[in-house]
């Protein structure tokens, strides 16, 4: 077949060079519009960025620098002021008392704001230029100042406690506020933010048990503190006693297994290794099961979720220690940590305890919180994940995605898991929006190194379409549904028996 003969405009050396100018104008175009797409999000980024150190450094409703921001800025001026021998300061930890509470529980939320607003400008008014004041906690301030002399320093604790008791006016009602102030001396009691803290923490706790308006530090104060402490304790050990006999009876402990995935083949999971969530139900004596969704709230609300939580960290550590020599053995055991847990001491002394004993637990234990745990109180939350890392162990993300999280806000924290929350795998991948958001965490868990687990996982395909985007480790029914230690058991050999292999 002969070819058709050139036209002159085939030849025309004009027209290629006027082709090749249009494409590359088309390239431009397109370039610029990527470049400008890029901007836009390089600049949302930024604004979440810079609005999440604007929340961490910034109390919302005071203004006023955060625990957060005092925990960067006084080593620097410590750090100053030891060069300087002549310098006397004042640390003055100041906690508004329990009619605020009162306040809070049975006023509108704006009157509490607006309360606090004003708190904060008349001690801003006391801080003057030459001091430094913080909101570290809801009802609690610290300010920092220098004295000159034992007068200037009692006139520092009138003017507080006079200050804060003036009345706060509203339309038809006034409010008045009591205070108490814990204050340690900078360098007398030390030279250091953690000594000084602290000393101002225990002279509050003295003032706030003796209903004075301020206290300072002395040496007696911490030795009395320390009895008290003591015999809080002992009543605490008398009454739980009973109460954990009374829990073991009612409440059991399930385990939900969870694999992350080698491959996907068909039907087939190839599993790499598996875990388990540790999981807690309730068989009343008279009302029967009832779900945690209705009796964990309750106990979280009423701290009885404390002695609950003690129970069964014993009791996994118990188990575990039991597993030797099991098909259970190595098994990697995540447990529900409640925010109220999480706030407190209390945790990391029992795990202390439980490691000092046992330090292999370390490598099968993970300490699953929910993300709002970690944002109601960031500075709380660094200290407390500091102090897991510390202990050697794991810390995994509950129901991630559903609060405040975003790369700029996780980067703080020291976490190796995240979970993804069921509500955007219940409509996956059939809902474009669910699609989206996963990818969107699994970037994020890659940008920070973290394990990546999916919950509520129902269905093969799920299973698929998750392990395409970049999650392969998956909990749910489609797995497996809780079950008690000895099917657990069975489950891990199985599994072994069949090659590691898991037909969905």
């Amino acid at each position: 077949m002969s070819k058709l003969p050139l036209t002159m405009r085939d030849l025309d050396p004009q027209h290629d060079f006027q082709k090749t100018i249009h494409l590359l104008e088309s390239e431009v175009v397109l370039l610029r519009e990527k470049n400008l797409k890029l901007t836009q999000h390089l600049d949302r980024h930024s604004q979440r960025h810079q609005e999440m150190e604007r929340r961490l450094n910034l109390h919302p409703i005071s203004g006023l620098p955060t625990h957060y921001r005092m925990d960067q800025d006084v080593p620097v001026l410590l750090d100053k002021w030891k060069e300087n021998p002549s310098i006397k300061m004042a640390f003055l930890l100041i906690q508004l008392d329990s009619q605020y509470d009162m306040i809070k529980r049975t006023l509108k939320a704006s009157v509490g704001e607006w309360i606090l607003y004003q708190i904060s400008e008349r001690l801003r008014e006391i801080a003057g230029e030459d001091g430094w004041l913080y909101h570290t906690r809801d009802n609690e301030f610290l300010l920092i100042r220098s004295f000159d002399s034992s007068m200037d320093f009692r006139t520092l604790k009138r003017v507080i406690g006079t200050k804060i008791a003036e009345p706060h006016l509203f339309s038809g009602f006034n409010l008045t506020l009591g205070s108490h102030t814990g204050v340690s001396q900078f360098p007398q009691d030390g030279y250091e933010k953690s000594s000084l803290l602290h000393y101002a923490d225990v002279a509050l706790g003295y003032a706030q048990e003796h209903k004075k308006q301020v206290a300072v530090y002395e040496a007696e104060l911490e030795d009395r503190v320390i009895e008290r402490m003591d015999l809080q304790n002992a009543i605490i050990k008398a009454i739980e006693a009973p109460a954990l006999r009374e829990i073991s009876q009612q409440f059991e402990l399930l385990f939900q297994p969870k694999v992350t995935l080698k491959s996907v083949e068909g039907s087939s999971l190839i599993v790499e290794s598996v875990s388990a969530e540790m999981l807690m139900r309730w068989n009343h004596p008279t009302k029967g099961p009832v779900p945690p969704s209705r009796f964990i709230p309750v106990a979280e609300e009423t701290g009885l979720i404390m002695p609950i939580g003690k129970w069964s960290l014993y009791q996994i550590v118990r188990r575990i220690q039991g597993w030797s020599g099991t098909a259970l053995e190595k098994l990697v055991i995540s447990i529900n940590i409640s925010p109220r847990q999480f706030r407190s001491s209390e945790l990391v002394e029992l795990l202390e305890k439980h490691l000092s004993e046992n330090p292999e637990l370390a490598r099968q234990l993970v300490l699953e919180v929910t993300e709002t745990s970690l944002f109601e109180d960031p500075f709380l939350a660094m200290k407390s994940l500091g102090d897991f890392n510390r202990l050697g162990l794991k810390v995994s993300v509950d129901d991630f995605g559903t609060g405040y999280s975003s790369l700029s806000h996780l980067h703080k924290f020291t976490l190796d898991e995240i979970k993804i929350d069921q509500s955007f795998v219940r409509g996956f991948p059939e809902n474009p929006q669910d699609v989206a958001i996963i990818r969107s965490l699994v970037s994020i868990a890659k940008e920070l190194n973290l394990n990546l687990v999916a919950e509520g996982v129902e269905r093969a395909d799920q299973v698929r379409e998750l392990f395409h985007l970049g999650c392969r480790t998956i909990q749910g029914y489609v797995i497996a549904k809780p079950m008690s230690e000895s099917d657990l058991s069975l489950f891990v050999e199985n599994l072994s028996a069949n090659n590691w292999v898991l037909k969905v």
